[in-house]
């Protein structure tokens, strides 16, 4: 997709710089792109390219038609790339270095909730109370080492005490590092009044994007407890206080 970051399925043209860290001139310097034996997610394509002559501390380049592979699908977030690059000169002198490679993909977490409660019956304190109809953006995290694009989420209650009444949110493109709510297309949510104050909803957040799709357990609160709020006694029911 042209990101500059290796994701799952893509397949990756790498052009690559050599360094001769030696005093003495290599001639005739091929390099070959090789991976570790019985790694089944990684198909190099395009495995062999000329560097030439590289002077004593010098360096030399592939062009932009780089060595090929293909990742599959399966890679995961951060799965080292097994490479090691083998340069050879017309001595037939061998040097082995590692890539360093790294597979990135998102990874999209829950990061926290905004509220807007002044429809009627909400008392406009920014947050889900008992008895309440409102507004909720859930924020989503992406922790990973690619982006993802296109994002949509869908909200489902687990307690029927809540009721989803718009259970759809978009949020766009959330690249690595960064945060993203769902201000613009807000979940509409009703919190039923006998819910105690500070109890926790659980939900469950289906995210979708560009080739990429997961589900999260949400929290969400419901109430807060002040200092100046009642308490009923118990364990007797009616409380009497």
């Amino acid at each position: 997709n042209g990101d500059g970051i290796i994701n799952p399925g893509e397949a990756v043209n790498l052009p690559t710089w050599v360094v001769n860290r030696g005093d003495r001139g290599e001639q005739g310097v091929w390099g070959i792109l090789r991976k570790t034996s019985g790694d089944t997610l990684v198909t190099v394509t395009d495995s062999v390219r000329r560097f030439g002559t590289v002077g004593g501390g010098d360096s030399a380049y592939t062009g932009s038609d780089g060595f090929k592979f293909r990742v599959a699908a399966a890679c995961t977030n951060r799965y080292a790339l097994p490479f090691s690059l083998v340069c050879i000169d017309t001595l037939d002198s061998s040097y082995t270095s590692s890539t360093g490679l790294v597979v990135g993909a998102a990874q999209l977490v829950a990061a926290g909730t905004q509220c807007w409660d002044p429809r009627p019956g909400g008392n406009n304190n920014g947050r889900l109370d008992p008895g309440e109809e409102a507004d909720i953006a859930i924020g989503l995290a992406n922790v990973g080492l690619g982006n993802v694009q296109n994002v949509s989420a869908v909200l489902r209650s687990g307690d029927a005490r809540l009721t989803v009444n718009d259970s759809a949110g978009t949020y766009g493109n959330i690249g690595r590092d960064s945060t993203v709510f769902n201000s613009g297309d807000r979940f509409h949510v009703t919190a039923d009044r006998t819910i105690p104050r500070e109890t926790q909803i659980p939900c469950t957040l289906r995210i979708y994007g560009d080739v990429y799709a997961v589900t999260r357990v949400v929290m969400l609160d419901v109430g807060v407890l002040t200092m100046g709020d009642p308490i009923p006694d118990g364990p007797r029911q009616p409380a009497r206080y």
